[in-house]
């Protein structure tokens, strides 16, 4: 199963975990937008050289 309870235990709720991973999905930060990266495989990715500070990150 490719779907796990979150941290309110009950399934099919908003924090459920999904386990399978979202390969090539664009990653950036909110109006940082010409920043991106696409998930490996695996759905790994990492956003480099980050100003310090509270962000948004969105996944497409």
């Amino acid at each position: 199963d490719d779907l796990g309870r979150g941290a309110d235990g009950v399934i099919h709720t908003a924090d459920d975990v999904f386990k399978s991973p979202i390969a090539h999905a664009k990653v950036f930060i909110l109006g940082m937008e010409d920043q991106f990266v696409f998930t490996d495989d695996d759905g790994f990715f990492e956003l480099a050289n980050l100003p310090a500070g509270k962000r948004v990150r969105v996944v497409r």
